[in-house]
């Protein structure tokens, strides 16, 4: 058991699920811009955590362990947000790209000043004029406990905002992914007929709540996922025309808000290359695995997920 000693200002830690902290490399520098994309992070050091290799976070001469360490994995965690040495914050966000019809992972600096003192991380001013070794000090304790209360504020909303607006209550199950790869999916699974079928869904026939995706998290569109199956839904294909190409497999472990379940499974879902292969179903425009023709059903549960950096798709449980 080691410490990590978190180095320049580039590399920040993140949290994904309270049980870890995972050291990130940010390609360009933040001064120039207050926001980036997942493309421009890249992972570079981890796991850090009291039952982890490495069991304590360093900074500078000062060191983080045990309760201080997992109640930063805990903040981390539920507030989504990446930090720094000084203190620089950025929140995970998702934005609407117009020209892809897609949601897009974003991370927008929402402070300059991260609370590490709330970790028993003070550190006196030095004569030193180095930016990397610029900590927070004991004489800004009040702007620290304001920034400490709006961190707590923002986790309360973050919190509200996705079971509310999902229909879901606190106790209920998330997806976490655990491994995703692309595969070919044989149009066997599927039965083709030739009557024509409705392409909308109805909210009597799936529930789709406004769902905002937080981190690696895959959110059913159905509001009780776990109590009952999708339903089985008519949707027009043409002539059996079918992609077996550009599907994806999620290996995903189901989890309650306050620790994870055993229960993995595996979701796969269509994410094509191509704009053509797209329908409206209900009020989205969704990628299909076919064009409109003859009545198509699964054999198995399926439905509409939003997917955290992809956005929502047909996805159907193996």
């Amino acid at each position: 058991m080691v410490a990590f000693e978190l180095g320049l200002n580039q590399y920040f830690i993140r949290c994904f699920d309270t049980e870890a902290l995972w050291v990130y490399k940010l390609s360009s520098g933040f001064e120039i811009t207050n926001a980036f994309q997942e493309k421009d992070w890249s992972r570079d050091e981890g796991p850090i955590g009291p039952t982890q290799d490495y069991n304590s976070l360093k900074i500078g001469d000062l060191e983080i362990k045990g309760s201080n360490l997992r109640k930063l994995m805990k903040l981390l965690c539920f507030s989504r947000l990446t930090v720094n040495r000084e203190g620089v914050c950025f929140l995970e966000t998702m934005s609407f790209d117009n020209g892809a019809d897609e949601f897009q992972q974003q991370y927008q600096m929402i402070r300059n000043l991260f609370d590490w003192s709330n970790f028993q991380l003070i550190k006196l001013p030095t004569e030193s004029n180095d930016k990397d070794g610029c900590y927070v000090s004991a004489g800004e304790k009040e702007e620290l406990t304001i920034l400490r209360k709006k961190v707590a504020d923002l986790d309360k909303e973050l919190d509200q905002r996705v079971f509310e607006r999902s229909g879901q209550r606190a106790k209920d199950f998330f997806y976490q992914i655990i491994f995703s790869t692309r595969v070919p999916f044989p149009s066997q699974k599927f039965a083709v007929g030739s009557a024509e079928a409705q392409t909308e869904f109805s909210s009597a026939t799936i529930k789709r709540g406004e769902i905002i995706p937080i981190d690696e998290v895959l959110t059913p569109m159905d509001t009780k996922p776990n109590t009952s199956s999708f339903p089985e839904v008519a949707v027009q294909v043409s002539n059996g025309d079918f992609d077996t190409d550009n599907w994806w497999v999620i290996t995903i472990a189901t989890r309650k808000i306050n620790g994870w379940a055993t229960d993995v499974k595996r979701i796969i879902y269509y994410d094509p290359e191509i704009k053509s292969r797209r329908q409206v179903i209900g009020d989205r425009t969704i990628p299909v695995p076919f064009v409109v023709g003859a009545e198509f059903r699964f054999r198995s549960s399926f439905g509409l997920h939003m997917i955290h950096g992809v956005g929502v798709r047909f996805s159907f449980f193996l």
